[in-house]
């Protein structure tokens, strides 16, 4: 079965990324990630980065709020 070039189903707040890691430097990645959805393209310098930046592509794209909860400053944390 081949792959077309339309998406057979739209998923609502769905992005799809292609991620190139160029470097494996200081116990980190730096590549490129490119947001297939919005073609566009990023450089990231670390995974914190890479993981951030999909983050907000992912906000930006209208996906639903995620399941898990990552610690803020902002946010008072009781149980550490």
């Amino acid at each position: 079965m081949g792959l077309s070039a339309e998406k057979a189903t739209t998923n609502k707040g769905a992005a799809d990324f292609l991620i190139k890691v160029m470097y494996r430097k200081n116990y980190t990645w730096q590549g490129e990630v490119h947001w297939l959805d919005a073609d566009r393209k990023m450089r990231f310098r670390s995974y914190l980065e890479l993981f951030m930046l999909l983050q907000e592509a992912m906000e930006l794209s209208g996906s639903p709020s995620p399941e898990y909860h990552i610690r803020s400053w902002k946010r008072k944390n009781v149980n550490n």
